[in-house]
């Protein structure tokens, strides 16, 4: 397993104040810091860089075809929160929920999600390249036909989740719990433990047609 590194955000040492006024379509957010921003509306093309954003409530928010660079986001929730095919750039995501959030065709490119509560979330044909899961929960996540290289998961909960057509390179699930996962048969260039093969065996004679009696 080859080391993942992640380049973090990189912001400068002062930084504008922004509120959810800011939040609309085309808007450019940049070198700024919000607290406690509450927005559940609706902007496209939304651009924000080097912005940190503490305990925003975004839940129901979409936010779709977003770009964000050096994005840092502390105890916020975006629960239900629109993000179609947009990108996260060097970011990272600290203690948010994020149950059912939505970046269905998105990008994310050198991002720490840390002690994010990540259910039913939407990965479908995102590509992740260079991210790390830390102390996440990922019950009943999709990854459908999702593209992970260089991908760490640490110390996760991963149950029911879907990885049915994705694609893997230097992806790493050793210190994760992985339980009901869905797409065994397609972890070709992921990295498991002895134990988490045992317990994956049963589920891959399923997949692949093996009757065990």
């Amino acid at each position: 397993m080859k080391k993942i590194t992640i380049s973090t955000p990189q912001l400068p040492a002062l930084l504008d104040v922004c509120d959810e006024s800011f939040f609309n379509d085309e808007a450019t957010l940049e070198t700024c810091k919000g607290k406690g921003i509450v927005f559940g509306g609706s902007a496209k093309a939304l651009s924000l860089d080097e912005v940190i954003l503490e305990r925003p409530i975004l839940v129901g928010a979409k936010i779709e075809k977003m770009t964000a660079r050096d994005l840092i986001i502390r105890g916020g929730d975006l629960s239900a929160c629109r993000a179609w095919e947009s990108s996260l750039l060097r970011s990272t995501l600290h203690d948010c929920r994020m149950t059912g959030w939505d970046i269905n065709k998105g990008i994310c490119k050198d991002v720490l999600f840390e002690d994010c509560k990540l259910d039913m979330t939407n990965f479908r044909f995102t590509k992740l390249t260079r991210v790390t899961f830390r102390r996440c929960i990922l019950t009943e996540a999709d990854f459908l036909q999702a593209q992970l290289h260089d991908v760490l998961f640490e110390d996760c909960h991963i149950e029911r989740a879907e990885f049915g057509q994705a694609t893997f390179k230097n992806v790493d699930f050793r210190s994760s719990e992985l339980i009901n996962i869905s797409g065994w048969q397609y972890f070709k260039g992921v990295t498991i433990d002895h134990a988490q093969l045992l317990s994956a065996a049963l589920y891959l004679a399923q997949e692949i047609g093996i009757i065990v009696e």
